[in-house]
């Protein structure tokens, strides 16, 4: 029989469950948006992903754009796990 460990890593579980749903969040919100520009084939070289300034925010925002236009942009939230939740804002265009 294998020896068990007898430390438990929980935080490192926790954020490989966290990326994997955010990333998945985003690709469903970016194929979304992609959908309501009218794009039938997108180009993946002509998606941006970046840290960039937001009016009334001292940090930069995770952003998302498309061809130069905005999709979307993630906000990090959370109050019991600090910043494992998040708030995204869409482009006027896709509300």
């Amino acid at each position: 029989m294998r020896k068990l460990s007898l430390e438990l890593d929980v935080e490192k579980k926790v954020e490989k469950l966290v990326k994997k749903v955010v990333s998945e969040h985003r690709l469903a919100l970016i194929l979304y948006c992609i959908g309501r520009l009218g794009v039938s084939e997108p180009d993946a070289r002509k998606l941006t992903v970046g840290f960039e300034p937001v009016k009334n925010y001292s940090k930069e925002m995770y952003t998302v754009r498309y061809d130069g236009q905005l999709l979307f942009r993630e906000y990090k939230t959370g109050t019991a796990l600090p910043l494992l939740n998040r708030r995204y804002e869409l482009a006027k265009e896709f509300e």
